[in-house]
């Protein structure tokens, strides 16, 4: 009889203990949008990508929306997120000041079919479990970013890559986003337990002093032997089928937000953004450590890329603020809008100089 009670009444605790732990991260999700800005990064990177939506928002009741789709850098990688600037990135920039509620859609490594893809499964889930239910129904603008860098490669990636079972994969990516503290205690629980990888790395590996950097004619050195360039690897048909993908992702947009305001902010790869002369070596997105290309033919593919992509925009009711030339501008200066910590992903100035490229496309 003793261990008969015994057990009921843990089985009790358990109960009482899983409703208040069920309310509690239920609680955390309604509120989230408020929430979120003050969440630690490292708590915020180790659970459901959706609730990274409101983590630079400076979120308002009643206000309508200003929605941000794209990869890393419209979560604002760089040195300033590497230094532990709190204001980093993009959106609070644009933001400052702002009426408006910034959300943000746009995923690290994600290409273009993922950014549409998150921003459907995520707002349906804002909708229907957060307060911030209007999302759908008062976007005022919506800002898609694309990368000259690497966006076309992911996308031709993410074509060849399915996803098996996508109603298992939307009710698994649910519960992952009502149970952030749970995903977030089972992560750190398996940190502990495997080993990272990472830790492996010989220290000081990288620092050979063999290594020649590149140097643009403005005297700047990227300290970094290889830099992403404009596509430099794709076909003419392979290109096309991604801007393709560009132009069906842009077009699913405009049907979901019909009424709302969309501009298309152009970022130009590294290479496109110095002044270079000669052989560069840029980044390889087919296996290989690195392919060297002539500065001024990465220029012709970039001015090549950009006419298409401004081309395309418009035909399906977008505009277009391409930031390459304000870019350019900065560097020729002999300013760098890239490193020293990060040479993928614009640095402070790079984030103000496609801010300042883009003003007049801004609303208060």
């Amino acid at each position: 009889m003793k261990w008969i009670k015994l057990i009921r009444v843990s089985s009790f605790i358990i109960i009482i203990n899983s409703l208040i732990f069920m309310i509690l991260n239920l609680t955390f999700v309604f509120f989230s949008p408020l929430i979120m800005k003050h969440m630690p990064p490292a708590f915020v990177q180790e659970i459901n990508t959706c609730h990274r939506t409101f983590f630079q928002s400076n979120f308002k009741l009643g206000s309508d929306f200003v929605i941000f789709h794209g990869d890393s850098h419209a979560e604002g990688a760089g040195d300033e997120f590497l230094s532990g600037q709190d204001s980093y990135g993009l959106i609070p920039k644009l933001s400052k000041n702002s009426a408006y509620n910034f959300i943000n859609f746009g995923r690290s490594s994600y290409g273009n079919i993922s950014t549409i893809s998150e921003g459907e499964a995520c707002s349906r889930l804002i909708q229907r479990w957060t307060l911030a239910r209007s999302i759908n129904n008062s976007t005022d603008q919506v800002f898609f970013l694309f990368y000259e860098g690497n966006d076309l490669n992911n996308n031709l990636w993410e074509m060849t890559h399915t996803y098996h079972n996508k109603k298992k994969s939307a009710a698994f990516y649910e519960v992952r986003f009502l149970l952030p503290f749970l995903e977030f205690t089972f992560k750190q629980l398996r940190h502990i337990f495997t080993l990272d990888r990472n830790e492996l790395i010989t220290e000081g590996e990288a620092n050979s002093s063999n290594l020649k950097y590149p140097v643009s004619k403005d005297g700047i050195r990227l300290e970094v032997e290889t830099i992403q360039a404009a596509a430099v690897e794709l076909s003419a048909v392979e290109i096309n089928t991604s801007l393709n993908i560009l132009e069906t992702s842009l077009d699913t947009l405009k049907n979901k937000y019909s009424k709302s305001e969309l501009i298309l902010i152009y970022i130009p790869s590294v290479a496109s953004s110095y002044n270079f002369e000669g052989e560069i070596r840029t980044q390889s997105y087919v296996g290989l450590d690195f392919k060297n290309v002539d500065a001024e033919y990465n220029n012709q593919r970039s001015v090549a890329i950009r006419s298409r992509v401004k081309e395309l925009s418009k035909n399906v009711g977008w505009k277009f603020c391409d930031t390459t030339d304000e870019m350019l501008a900065k560097t020729k200066k002999g300013i760098a809008v890239h490193g020293p910590l990060d040479y993928k992903h614009p640095n402070s100035e790079g984030y103000k100089t496609i801010v300042i490229a883009c003003k007049n496309f801004l609303r208060k």
